[in-house]
């Protein structure tokens, strides 16, 4: 039937070649070789290509847990044993402390008691012996004043009046024996001499002037030799005084140094807990960086996750958009290839080689 319409056309129209072409074309329609499998796209529900199995695989299924929270920061854990023995330390050094501070300002009024008493002691002392030199001097002095003015024997009354004596030289100063004293004759001392007191005029003195010279020698004596006792006593207890304040003046320096011991002590402990309570911030300050630089990391995976989940949303809707672009155009191709089929279809049909 086919090669007698053909050769019906041939004879009728003379165009053996295009008839030939046009049988040749029809009957080769076919699929193309390769078929293109189009992902079934998930936002337009209407569509014939919905993805009813990925829609409705989550239904009536738990919403997926949340990410897990980052781990909690490491924290030590407090040592009662460890804070009990701090308290404990810190306790004993106060005490300790209060302790040194207690006896250093005993010992300093100790000291200063005994100093104030052994300057007054001194004091004393130095001026019961000026009074008691002084008592002495005027004693003698009355002594000699004395033996100057008393008779020589029974019948002296009887006598002439004695003569009146001449005039006496005035007397010398009083003798000082301490040697701080600004009026102490150094001159008596290391072998010096004195000055030669020019002689007074010779007179004849009374009788009863000659009779009591050794009287008034050994009175002079007497009360010379009481000065020097007075003086020695004095120069010992001023002697005791000195070794009984240097005594105190040397405890005083033994307990300052014992609480300058006890100030380094304490020195110490302050620096040492100053230490650890550097040490502490440090180790602080370093687990807080840690944490900051764990919670940074944390953010920066987080950041990064969701950039990641864009990018892969970007790349599914990308894919998505170019599977219906591939769709609509073999759509198109499909449409088209059934306009060139109904076209031949018609000249067939006009020719009269089908129905």
């Amino acid at each position: 039937m086919a090669a007698t319409a053909a050769a019906v056309i041939a004879g009728s129209s003379g165009n053996a070649a295009e008839l030939t072409a046009a049988e040749a074309i029809v009957p080769t329609v076919a699929p193309p070789a390769t078929t293109v499998i189009l992902a079934k796209q998930t936002t337009d529900m209407t569509a014939s290509d919905f993805d009813w199995d990925a829609f409705s695989q989550n239904l009536g299924k738990p919403k997926p847990p949340p990410a897990p929270p980052p781990p909690p920061v490491e924290t030590p854990a407090p040592d009662p044993k460890a804070d009990k023995e701090a308290a404990r330390r810190a306790d004993a050094e106060k005490r300790y402390a209060d302790k040194a501070a207690a006896d250093q300002a005993k010992a300093e009024k100790r000291a200063a008691d005994e100093k104030a008493k052994a300057e007054k002691k001194a004091a004393d002392e130095k001026a019961r012996a000026e009074k008691k030199a002084a008592d002495e001097k005027a004693r003698a002095e009355v002594a000699e004043k004395r033996a100057a003015g008393k008779p020589a024997g029974k019948g002296a009354g009887k006598a002439a009046p004695p003569a009146p004596a001449a005039p006496e030289p005035p007397p010398p100063p009083p003798k000082v024996t301490d040697w701080t004293s600004s009026d102490f004759d150094w001159s008596q001392v290391g072998g010096g001499s004195t000055p030669k007191k020019a002689k007074a005029p010779k007179q004849e003195q009374p009788k009863e002037e000659k009779k009591t010279k050794s009287e008034d020698k050994a009175s002079k004596e007497a009360a010379k030799a009481k000065a020097d006792k007075a003086a020695k006593e004095k120069a010992s207890k001023e002697a005791k005084a000195k070794a009984k304040a240097e005594k105190a003046a040397k405890e005083k320096a033994s307990k300052d140094e014992a609480t300058a011991k006890a100030k380094k002590v304490a020195n110490d402990l302050a620096s040492k807990e100053e230490a650890a309570k550097k040490a502490a911030e440090a180790k602080a300050a370093k687990e807080a960086d840690a944490a900051k630089a764990k919670e940074e990391a944390s953010a920066k995976a987080a950041i990064a996750k969701e950039e990641a989940a864009k990018k892969a949303a970007i790349a599914k809707e990308e894919v998505a958009a170019r599977a219906a672009k591939s769709k609509e155009e073999a759509a198109a191709k499909a449409a088209d290839a059934e306009k060139v089929l109904a076209e031949r279809q018609e000249r067939l049909r006009a020719a009269g080689l089908i129905k």
